[in-house]
């Protein structure tokens, strides 16, 4: 096990410790009450909180936290949803602006900044205090911050102050503004919507606009109507969680379907590793909306 604050590169010891922490992540014996289990796994994933320094196969450093379930799949994989993030790619050109809400850690913030360059603008909202330290970190060590703006905030339909509610497992990435009727809030965060923030911002046209906020889809979406109504998002990629918010993707798809004019095409991601027009049946993964101008694949 390394000592707190000691950093490696996919080497050892950070290669053993990220293996051990995904077995613990794994583990769950069907003799052990899930409960029990759950419960063992959390306390033995506490021995493995210090950040170990990977590399990503694009050569940006992730500080990954192994104890945290996403986090150390990247550690271990060197990615998270790859396919996905290669198949929006041709959706961000070089020195565009891309808007990251729930930002988390910053993997998908580090995948963005490589894509559009030095002369490009990523902007992370993010409300969770111990992620914006460690997304802070992760665009230091590479350099990123100046292509960067954090906006440490939680993302709705309006300004003001809402309830949050914090992941109470392994995946940090879980945590909401949708607590659903199982969890208790745990703070008090501030809320901008993606209008009100473009309006101050004074920012035109935005390449890509990725929403993964756990449920509370609809709620972001309500707040950029004024910007998709002016088709000033090129595309939108929303991931999906109907386990948390029950036909949530029927619920997404309307409100690019409710736009004037309909200028969006929307498209499922399938298993199969591709994104495909939004048929009879309900998107239940990741909604990809598309300016009918910018779809890359016609």
């Amino acid at each position: 096990m390394t000592a707190p604050g000691t950093l490696v590169a996919w080497q050892e010891p950070g290669r053993t410790v990220l293996r051990h922490a995904a077995e613990w992540h794994e583990w769950s014996p069907q003799w052990l009450p899930s409960r029990v289990a759950s419960v063992v796994r959390q306390r033995a994933l506490r021995r493995y909180r210090s950040p170990i320094l990977c590399q990503l196969p694009g050569g940006q450093q992730f500080f990954a936290d192994p104890s945290d379930l996403v986090q150390c799949l990247v550690g271990t994989t060197g990615g998270w949803e790859q396919m996905i993030f290669d198949a929006v790619r041709p959706l961000v050109p070089h020195g565009s602006t891309v808007l990251d809400v729930g930002a988390h850690v910053g993997y998908a913030a580090l995948r963005f900044g490589e894509w559009i360059g030095p002369t490009g603008r990523v902007v992370c909202f993010e409300p969770v205090p111990a992620h914006l330290v460690q997304l802070a970190r992760n665009l230091e060590v590479n350099g990123y911050d100046a292509r960067t703006t954090v906006v440490p905030m939680a993302v709705c339909d309006e300004a003001g102050e809402r309830q949050f509610f914090d992941s109470g497992g392994s995946n940090t990435g879980m945590s909401s503004l949708n607590g659903g009727s199982e969890r208790a809030p745990s703070r008090l965060v501030r809320t901008i919507s993606i209008d009100g923030w473009l309006a101050d911002a004074g920012m035109a046209e935005i390449a890509l606009t990725k929403i993964d906020v756990e449920g509370a889809e609809a709620l972001v979406l309500r707040g950029m109507a004024r910007s998709l109504a002016e088709a000033r998002h090129r595309a939108v990629l929303v991931e999906l969680h109907p386990g948390v918010e029950p036909r949530i993707g029927q619920r997404v798809a309307e409100a690019f379907n409710r736009v004037a004019g309909h200028p969006y095409e929307l498209f499922d991601w399938q298993p199969s590793g591709r994104f495909v027009p939004v048929g009879a049946a309900e998107p239940a993964n990741y909604l990809l909306a598309v300016r009918g101008d910018s779809v890359p694949w016609q």
